[in-house]
């Protein structure tokens, strides 16, 4: 099933569910649906990344001999900092930036940037 056929299943549904009840209830129902899709579709919009394409030999021994400018590993070259604490560090990374933008985009923080920006 595409999506164009769930779709018109799902209309189908709230239709019928929808029959026994009056213009008020109708309106009602129609309205708690459109919430609903309106969560699920901000759900659905994740930032568009590009792939991530593995460095080469050279791009990876050079990114190697940089040095940490922070953290538990600070001063050690990336080739000297455990793996585990990389992946652990990009994970943490992935969600402090989703977490950062979200902030960012509130309407508050929105107009805070305004003021600062004409100040």
């Amino acid at each position: 099933m595409d999506a164009n056929e769930t779709g018109m299943g799902l209309v189908d549904l709230i239709r019928d569910e929808m029959a026994p009840f009056n213009d008020v209830g109708r309106r009602i129902i129609a309205n708690r649906v459109i919430d609903l899709v309106r969560v699920w579709e901000e759900k659905q919009k994740t930032p568009q990344t590009e792939p991530i394409v593995p460095m080469t030999e050279q791009e990876m021994t050079t990114f190697g001999h940089t040095t940490m400018k922070f953290g538990k590993h600070e001063g050690e070259k990336i080739k000297d900092v455990p793996l585990s604490y990389l992946v652990w560090l990009a994970d943490e990374s992935r969600q402090t930036w989703r977490k950062l933008h979200a902030y960012l985009n509130t309407p508050a923080v929105k107009a805070r940037m305004e003021t600062e920006e004409s100040e």
